[in-house]
């Protein structure tokens, strides 16, 4: 390829969706030639979501307003995606594995092996070099070599579409999980949107619970969860990120079926992760 060409990332959905896109448009940039940049259009009507990357991505230029607006949504109005933009007519591709022959627009969630396998080494290189707020380094020393799990609730128990996608995650999954890693309830830090959960179903002390409202935000929750020695996760693409953070002794437990409704798992990219059935 020239290299004259850009590719613009559209950005969607939450933090560890974000960072699935971005690791799939720098493997894209890297392999075609072509220039990243990003689009965060769709926040624009997102009531429930923002953009979350601004920290990691200084690098990257944004497309300016006026071209998101002549560009367009790359989905029309039933929310199914199109194959061009318009007015501005650039090609959409779905897959890093595709080859645009000129200006693209990359769209997807890209949570599967094939938009990995190129690897996290840039994703993970750009969370470590978010420096933490004081009350985020605090957590993060606070938790630094000790067992972790991330309990996730929220949409994951009330949104039936979440249900059908992911399953719910059992109690006994993290039980099997701390019986594997050779430690009690009382030795985890817990990680979760649901304190009172966790209180009931774990015996947790408050010093054991770390929630969303004590940390800045959900980028330095990724980063304090990816100081643990161990890390058990839910299949959730935010904890995800924070297992591909943690030292290489550092061991993570993950769900052996990631999705319910579909036929593609989504498999660690490092060596040292567990899988236990969920």
């Amino acid at each position: 390829m020239s290299g004259e060409h850009s590719i613009t990332l559209w950005l969607q959905g939450g933090l560890g969706n974000q960072l699935f896109q971005l690791n799939a448009g720098d493997l894209l940039a890297k392999s075609t030639g072509g220039r990243l940049r990003i689009s965060t259009a769709s926040y624009a009507r997102d009531r429930k979501r923002s953009f979350e990357l601004d920290r990691l991505t200084s690098d990257i230029p944004r497309a300016s307003i006026a071209e998101i607006a002549l560009t367009g949504s790359p989905y029309n109005r039933a929310g199914v995606l199109r194959h061009r933009t318009a007015p501005l007519r650039r090609e959409i591709v779905t897959s890093i594995a595709e080859r645009p022959a000129g200006n693209a627009l990359l769209v997807g969630f890209f949570q599967d092996q094939a938009s990995i396998q190129g690897g996290t080494k840039r994703t993970v290189q750009r969370l470590r070099s978010v420096t933490l707020s004081k009350t985020g380094s605090l957590i993060s020393r606070r938790v630094a070599g000790a067992p972790v799990a991330h309990v996730r609730r929220g949409d994951y128990v009330s949104l039936d579409s979440s249900v059908r996608t992911f399953g719910t995650i059992r109690p006994e999954y993290y039980f099997d999980a701390f019986d594997y890693l050779g430690v009690s309830p009382a030795a985890i830090y817990y990680f979760t949107d649901d304190p009172d959960y966790v209180y009931r179903t774990f015996g947790a002390r408050r010093a054991q619970i770390i929630s969303a409202d004590d940390l800045r935000s959900p980028l330095e929750t990724i980063l304090a969860m990816g100081s643990a020695g161990d890390l058990v996760i839910p299949n959730s693409t935010f904890s995800w990120w924070a297992g591909e953070l943690l030292a290489p002794a550092g061991r993570t437990i993950g769900p052996r079926t990631w999705f319910f409704d579909r036929d593609d798992h989504l498999s660690p990219a490092r060596d040292s992760w567990i899988r236990i059935d969920n």
